[in-house]
Parts: structure tokens; sequence; C-alpha cells
């Protein structure tokens, strides 16, 4: 409450600032940003590793991402995969990330009889490259920010089911860039992820969507420029010349 400006990367996230205390003035909404260039020329070879998680390589490969944390859901989304894979043997999971449930989810995994389906890949350094061979990206979470694993996904134009979290619907539209359902719900998660898989003209079309809505709205320039507003408005003026005079002052001649 005693900053001068709160800036939140969501409005979900920005409801929560103002039931602190902190006045409509002093808060705003930039939302988080992605390079879609980091996937703009996908790795082939890729394709062939996310495979190899599997002993036999499946159809189709829903991914996610993220801390292995209660927040995050997948216990729900191991639930789920259990319902779809009675339906779709065919079908894998993947999860990147690690964390504290790692050996929770594991027994999870093992006890739903879907270890050969279902595979927790942990950290990986080149996550990025794994995103454009996914076929789904799913997200469990029971509380978000604004994830840019979203982000990341619509950048690699991969389709999105995603669970109804802080700033995720402010990227996720339900039935354009992709599928919502409540946090918790298993078999509305299911569902979503069953409808995707059986509709590969859905797929392409939210996916198309998505890469639209964050190439759009979701841009490091867009994101620079709401800073920049701020920051002039905080100081009363350009910030852009402060910082232009300030670079200017530590340029010395050479003699």
């Amino acid at each position: 409450r005693w900053m001068d400006h709160v800036v939140s990367v969501s409005g979900g996230q920005a409801r929560k600032v103002l039931k602190t205390g902190v006045s409509e003035s002093k808060s705003s909404v930039i939302h988080c940003a992605v390079n879609i260039d980091r996937f703009k020329t996908p790795k082939p070879e890729y394709k062939n590793y996310l495979g190899k998680f599997f002993a036999t390589p499946p159809e189709l490969i829903i991914g996610a991402a993220g801390r292995l944390s209660q927040e995050k859901g997948f216990d729900i989304l191991v639930e789920s995969a259990t319902i779809i894979l009675k339906k779709y043997p065919n079908v894998g999971f993947v999860i990147f990330g690690d964390g504290r449930l790692h050996k929770t989810l594991e027994n999870q995994i093992s006890q739903n009889g879907i270890g050969d389906r279902f595979i927790l890949a942990g950290f990986r350094q080149d996550y990025d490259n794994f995103i454009p061979h996914l076929d789904l990206l799913a997200l469990s979470s029971y509380t978000e920010g604004l994830p840019n694993v979203i982000l990341e996904a619509c950048a690699a134009r991969v389709p999105v089911v995603a669970t109804v979290a802080g700033g995720v619907p402010e990227v996720v539209d339900d039935n354009i860039t992709g599928l919502l359902s409540p946090p918790g719900d298993i078999n509305a998660l299911a569902h979503n992820i069953d409808t995707m898989i059986s509709n590969k003209l859905m797929r392409e079309q939210f996916a198309k969507e998505g890469h639209r809505k964050v190439k759009n709205s979701f841009s490091y320039q867009s994101q620079a420029k709401s800073y920049m507003t701020i920051f002039n408005k905080l100081v009363g003026k350009d910030i852009s010349i402060i910082a232009e005079d300030a670079a200017n002052s530590l340029v010395k001649p050479v003699c």
C-alpha cells in the first residue's frame, strides 16, 4: 500500500492487489510478454526427441510445464489423463519441470497404471525446442498470475486447454483461442482435452488465433510502452529524455 504504483501482470492479480487497500489510481495491469521469434524456426530433430520419451511414440502428445507444486494442479491433469487414455491409448502426456511433488506425482501416475503414457521429463534448458512439436498444451492450475507457458504455446502455434485461473482468460478466449474449464474439475478438463484430440481442425484454428493474439497484444514492444507511460507519469516528464541525457553524460571525448 505504501508504493507509489503497483503493476500487476493480469486483471485477476490486480483485483487481489486492490483488496489489500491499494487505490485504483495507483494500480495498473501490464501483461507479461513473449518473443514469438523464439519459436519461428522449430528444430525438426526435437520431434523425434519428444517421441523418444515414450516406449512407443504416441500419435498425439499433450504437454504441460511448470513447477511441480500444489497450485499447478498437476494431480488433476494426471487424473484427467487417466480418463483420456482409456479412450485414446495411443496419446501421450508429458510434463516439463521439477519440484517437491515429483515423487508424489510419480506415484500417482504409477498407481493409475499410465506410466508408459505419462512422462515427467524434469527441468529442461532446451524446453523451447520441444514446445512447437506438442499437439496440445494443458494448464491445470488452481491459481495463476499470467502464465508464460500459455504465451509460449500460443507463440509456437500450439493450441491450449486451460483452467480459469488468474489471468488465463485474458489470454485464452474460450472457444476462440482455446478451451477453458474450472480449476480442480477433472471431468471438465478431460472433456476439453477429448474435444481437442478428436477435432484436428479445431486445434489448427485455435493455434492460428492464439498466435495472432499474442503477436498483437503480448509483445515486448507493447509491454515496454506501457511501462514507459507509468514511468513518465510518476516522474512528471518524459523518462526517455532523462535516459538519453544520462547516457550522453557518460560519453567522454577521446583525447
